[in-house]
């Protein structure tokens, strides 16, 4: 867990880390070649599970960027910067929506790379996408209004 802490300097983050490469390291124990190197195989488990988790981090901070652009408008709505409320917003939203959103922004595919992973056509992934952007910004409006509801109810 110290190893984990100081690669992700977030303890919370390394206890969830550590307890994934436990649970991988009890399913692939039977393959281990070399009981001798337990410890070193175990760390190196720790640390690959570390560097997943921040590559993952780094896309999703990717994707929130590359979304910004297409969730903002010329009204009154404000960018999205908080990434904990684009993940709540995102929790709102459908498994195919989160699916279409994630195809395109952050594996950056196109309408004719979601239709092909989706089995769907073009003019289809279209839809979809444009619908998800939708009910995405819609979500957002909901998380925001939910926020400042409650910064008034600290006020008072």
């Amino acid at each position: 867990s110290a190893t984990a802490s100081m690669i992700l300097g977030d303890s919370a983050a390394a206890d969830d880390v550590v307890q994934e490469a436990m649970v991988q390291a009890w399913r692939s124990l039977p393959g281990l070649r070399d009981p001798q190197r337990f410890e070193a195989w175990l760390r190196r488990l720790v640390v690959n599970r570390c560097l997943n988790h921040r590559r993952a981090a780094r896309r999703l901070d990717h994707a929130v960027g590359r979304l910004r652009p297409a969730l903002s408008s010329p009204g009154p709505e404000r960018g999205v910067t908080d990434r904990d409320e684009l993940g709540r917003a995102l929790r709102r939203l459908s498994l195919e929506q989160r699916a279409i959103l994630a195809l395109r922004y952050g594996h950056d595919l196109t309408g004719v790379g979601i239709a092909d992973a989706l089995r769907i056509s073009p003019g289809a992934a279209r839809s979809r996408l444009h619908a998800a952007v939708t009910a995405l910004r819609a979500a957002l409006a909901a998380e925001d209004e939910l926020s400042r509801s409650d910064a008034v109810q600290e006020a008072t």
